[in-house]
């Protein structure tokens, strides 16, 4: 067989990912001649594909040596070395592809990729721009140029570039999912939750393999449900106030969640059987009787069409009522005046760049909390997850404010303390994280602090929660403005405190 003809059979191989294959072939090809460089150029792709960055940047480099003017090859080196942490090098390389090609796509895309993952949203806007003028069918671009609209607080636009990434390409699991996030943020519910269930099918998506049909917002009644929690445990706490209609309409519901969520939710939701997330599953969500299953998110497309629908918003959390006594007793201890549970920053499992900039931007520093923590009378209590001893000593140190950390609390480990020691408390001021959400779910006054441009789950605009009864939303006048924030939540809390 001739080197063309197994190079052939090898792309098609690659290209259905079928990649233990398409490799085998390219090694064999370059077995015959080293100096092969499509078959090095392909084997990079593989390589880095497959998170092996530094055989991949040595391919690459070999199939150069062979062809230094081929845009194609210096643009997957440009690739490789973003996944190898070498931006200032992909630039390059896209940069010389684009010298060679200036109506290459997909290196216009790439290099904007690099300046959206450092924040230089004008110029990845610009990038995608040119991108889709060179190729005004590149669904990628386009819904890369979507995301950047969002984070620029373009939603119109956003929907607009996602909404042409799918009319090219229908089956575009991810740019459904933005298309749909985009659509939540403006509260177009029915459409926003439909396109937001495409997030199951993106490759690589964390979802649950259950056997049975997953529900279609058929009725319920006489029927056994299956609901098991996805994402966070914030959103998992946030998503279980739909649990209550579930559970009123089904014969019988089992929950499957997060382990650490099992005896909250088990006291809130006494009528359903709750279970712990484990591989393999709880027999008891597999159970013959089981008529259906349906991520717990995924019910909001049924039960959340509208914002009528979300009303009315009860707590619907409780807590070990015994252990949130204990706890108050003990914060008493500490002197009069109101107790304020605090948490500053959020962390996600995804350490993408996108995502890290999202988790950045929904979180402050401590150090910026002077106007909160020099209103007089309050006792405040850390609910931050995490080692927080240098970010409370400094405090301490600078302002003479002493947050209370509970040795007998770890946030993490116990969803049940947490949520105990929430109870416990008068009033959460907070960024977007899992306290809240719990505060929130327990009916517990929270005062909210969210980005200029929010997560869906808080809206564009207004100070209420579709969630949340007792919340109150702090919203940044301009991105990245925490100043404004905690300043107008301290002179709040100052004007609430003067009250008779």
């Amino acid at each position: 067989m001739t080197a063309a003809l197994k190079l052939g059979i090898a792309l098609r191989h690659h290209q259905s990912g079928a990649l233990d294959e398409a490799e085998r072939l390219y090694r064999e090809i370059l077995a015959e001649d080293s100096g092969h460089g499509e078959a090095l150029h392909l084997l990079g792709v593989v390589a880095y594909q497959t998170g092996r960055n530094q055989e991949a940047l040595a391919c690459l480099s070999g199939a150069l040596e062979k062809d230094a003017d081929n845009p194609v090859y210096h643009c997957r080196m440009g690739i490789a070395l973003v996944a190898a942490g070498q931006d200032d090098r992909a630039i390059g390389h896209y940069r010389h592809a684009l010298e060679l090609n200036p109506r290459y796509a997909e290196a216009h895309n790439n290099l904007a990729i690099v300046a959206a993952n450092r924040g230089q949203l004008d110029d990845a806007v610009a990038g995608y721009r040119r991108a889709l003028d060179a190729d005004p069918d590149f669904a990628e671009a386009h819904n890369n140029l979507g995301v950047s609209l969002k984070e620029m607080g373009d939603i119109d636009g956003a929907i607009e570039a996602h909404g042409r990434a799918v009319a090219v390409r229908p089956d575009y699991a991810e740019a459904q999912k933005n298309l749909g996030m985009a659509l939540l943020l403006q509260g177009r519910f029915e459409a926003g939750f439909a396109a937001f269930d495409w997030r199951f099918r993106e490759p690589g998506a964390w979802t649950r393999q259950f056997p049975q049909p997953v529900w279609d917002g058929t009725s319920l009644a006489g029927t056994k449900i299956l609901v098991w929690g996805e994402q966070g445990t914030g959103d998992q706490v946030m998503f279980a106030s739909v649990l209550d209609a579930v559970v009123a309409a089904a014969a019988a519901c089992v929950v499957e969640c997060d382990p650490r969520l099992v005896p909250v939710l088990a006291r809130s939701f006494p009528s359903a059987q709750v279970v712990a997330r484990s591989d393999p599953p709880d027999e008891a969500t597999l159970t013959p009787d089981i008529d259906c299953q349906c991520a717990i998110g995924a019910l909001c497309r049924w039960l959340r069409r509208d914002r009528d629908s979300f009303e009315p918003r009860r707590a619907y959390l409780a807590a070990d009522a015994d252990h949130a006594a204990a706890i108050r007793g003990r914060y008493d201890a500490l002197g009069p005046g109101p107790l304020v549970g605090i948490a500053w920053r959020s962390r996600l499992h995804d350490r993408s760049p996108q995502m890290q900039r999202f988790a950045d931007g929904k979180s402050t520093s401590l150090d910026q909390w002077e106007p909160i923590f020099g209103v007089p009378g309050m006792r405040f209590v850390n609910l931050q997850y995490g080692d927080c001893t240098a970010d409370l000593a400094a405090v301490e140190a600078r302002l003479g404010v002493r947050v209370h950390h509970d040795p007998e609390i770890d946030q993490l480990a116990s969803l049940d303390d947490l949520t105990a020691q929430i109870a416990a408390l008068d009033r959460v001021i907070a960024t977007s994280n899992t306290a809240v959400h719990i505060a929130g779910a327990l009916g517990k006054p929270i005062w909210v602090m969210v980005p200029k441009i929010p997560d869906w789950r808080w809206q564009a605009t207004g100070a209420a929660s579709l969630w949340y009864r007792d919340a109150r939303l702090f919203r940044q006048p301009t991105p990245g403005d925490w100043t404004s924030v905690l300043a107008e939540v301290g002179a709040t809390l100052a004007a609430e405190n003067r009250r008779p």
